[in-house]
């Protein structure tokens, strides 16, 4: 206990950020009371989502996890087919039944970078052939496209996922 005189009647109770705010502004007072509550709510959230982990019986019976899983059926139930993302318009989308069309129009999408090239994956092979067959395409390579790209200028990004090995068959 502290022995610092308080201004509190005795035998009155104290919340640690009572009188945090100042007024109706939001503006704290004391935003080191404000940090150390945050940081113990978060790391509360913190143990309590790394023990769910652990625990296959966990309902969501939280009233934050009650919250977030309102706030998401709502969204959910607000688009089309319950989907997470909403209808969207002017969206030029093809359609692909195979790889070869698919990777036909990468090769083409390629070429045609003038600035920037960004590729996401989780399981990318520069050996891949974009055009086939490979005997008569060598130069359709991905590693050999993208060569050819960074030494026009393309700046070149390239985002593989680490955690390949959770879907490899053991």
């Amino acid at each position: 206990m502290s022995s610092r005189p308080s201004s509190r009647p005795a035998g009155e109770h104290s919340d640690l950020c009572e009188g945090h705010f100042s007024g109706k502004s939001g503006h704290s007072n004391h935003p080191h009371l404000f940090a150390i509550k945050v940081k113990l709510v978060h790391s509360k959230h913190a143990w309590g989502k790394l023990k769910n982990v652990f625990n296959p019986n966990h309902r969501h019976d939280e009233p934050h996890e009650k919250e977030i899983d309102a706030w998401r059926e709502e969204v959910a139930n607000s688009h089309r087919y319950n989907s997470f993302a909403p209808v969207t318009i002017g969206n030029d989308v093809k359609w692909y039944v195979d790889g070869r069309d698919y990777f036909w129009a990468v090769s083409v999408a390629l070429d045609n970078a003038k600035e920037v090239i960004y590729i996401e994956d989780w399981w990318l092979s520069p050996e891949l052939f974009l055009r086939r067959p490979p005997s008569e395409a060598k130069e359709w390579r991905l590693d050999r496209v993208l060569k050819r790209k960074a030494e026009e200028g393309v700046k070149i990004f390239v985002i593989v996922y680490k955690e390949v090995g959770k879907f490899e068959n053991k």
